[in-house]
């Protein structure tokens, strides 16, 4: 088995011929943006491009096979030499809205080859408004999705699962059996945590352990890309492969997440509108501090509210969270010197988990060193994110 990087929830600013795929997504996120960040910076070998619904970026994957700068691999998948030390396999994927109790939530359904996401693309062209956009709001049932994509070979994996904006526990229900049958089911191997919730979070809900948890970026821009990765023990960058890594096929697997302590995400804990303060003990559905129920559900305080037991029960399965705090997020580290980590280290990941503190001084001084240091073994404080708004990282005052 080798170890593969795989961040699965990218998206694109824009396809190759200029046209906007997702409004809030920065127009450098290309599908050449995504392979340039992820072979020359990030290190990451698969990346899942969720708008691969959309006809432009359809197109512009098959321009760039039939002029030999990518090949569809054995397996599935669109293999990209890319311009750095990776080559980076493109999983299409799409990302689409739909609605279960009355209320909305993302699924990304992931497909083998260009053909089957043209085929899914032409499906879900007759279902929503606008296919060249992103995350569209999709007029067929939760059951009637993962079905015509499992059709197709692919499968289905619920999107920022406990989230209070458009994630499935966040927001529909408390258990994904609530929604999805039992058939479809089967072709929903994993659930996507989200930012603000990592795996010891998601264990205590009973359901959990049937599922691989994969830890995403959910990139809207270049520089969040890898943000959140999983590690991956295959035989090969393949969508077969992958499929198989996240059932647990064998030595498949994911072998473990990395991602943002679940504190920075910008929706961990329960926030109020009306006043604009954290609405900490909010669980009744009101501000304690004004009384407004006009607050933001946080996902450390929905999941208390579903847990199924008080502390994590992790299955046999479950690899290790790794928390980590992107470069950019690590105060004092600016782009002059996450450059120059790059460029000796590789890509971001190494620099986070497997520089050195003496060879990161040596290329950025050893004041980020030790900075870097103490955010790779959670030294530093971090405030919570709410409302939208991500934590942050405090240096401590041996650091600062």
């Amino acid at each position: 088995m080798t170890e593969y990087y795989a961040d699965l929830h990218i998206h694109l600013g824009r396809d190759g011929d200029g046209r906007i795929v997702k409004v809030s997504a920065s127009m450098d996120l290309t599908v050449r943006g995504v392979i340039e960040e992820c072979s020359a910076r990030k290190g990451i070998h698969i990346a899942g491009v969720v708008d691969c619904h959309s006809p432009g970026v359809i197109s512009e994957l098959q321009r760039m096979v039939e002029k030999g700068a990518a090949r569809e691999i054995e397996g599935g998948g669109t293999w990209i030499p890319g311009t750095g030390r990776v080559g980076v396999t493109i999983i299409p994927a799409s990302e689409v809205e739909v609605v279960a109790n009355g209320a909305r939530f993302h699924i990304i359904s992931f497909l083998p080859s260009i053909d089957s996401a043209r085929g899914f693309s032409s499906w879900l062209g007759r279902r929503v408004k606008n296919l060249t956009l992103s995350s569209q709001r999709c007029g067929a049932d939760p059951n009637e999705v993962v079905g015509y994509v499992a059709g197709l070979g692919g499968f289905c994996v619920p999107a920022h699962a406990f989230t209070p904006y458009r994630g499935i526990l966040g927001a529909c229900a408390e258990r994904l059996a609530e929604v999805f049958d039992g058939a479809c089911l089967r072709h929903i191997p994993a659930v996507e945590l989200g930012l603000s919730a990592d795996t010891d979070m998601a264990d205590t809900i009973d359901e959990m352990k049937d599922y691989t948890l994969l830890s995403n970026s959910d990139a809207h821009s270049r520089a969040t890309i890898g943000r959140a990765c999983n590690l991956l023990e295959m035989a090969t960058p393949s969508f077969s492969d992958l499929r198989s890594a996240l059932e647990r096929h064998g030595t498949k697997m994911v072998s473990a997440n990395y991602g943002l302590d679940p504190r920075l995400g910008k929706y961990h804990r329960t926030f109020c509108l009306e006043c604009g303060k954290p609405a900490l003990g909010g669980e009744t559905g009101h501000c304690p501090s004004c009384g407004s129920s006009r607050i933001v559900m946080g996902v450390w305080d929905r999941v208390r509210r579903i847990a199924s037991y008080d502390h994590p029960v992790h299955p046999p399965h479950r690899p290790p969270y790794i928390k980590h705090v992107p470069l950019s997020f690590v105060p004092g580290v600016g782009p002059r010197a996450i450059d120059k980590m790059i460029a000796r280290f590789g890509s971001e990941m190494n620099a986070l988990h497997r520089a050195t503190r003496e060879d990161i001084a040596s290329v950025a001084g050893e004041a980020v060193a030790a900075r870097i240091i103490a955010a790779r073994e959670g030294w530093l404080t971090v405030r919570s994110g709410a409302g939208g708004k991500y934590g942050s990282v405090d240096l401590g005052s041996n650091l600062a």
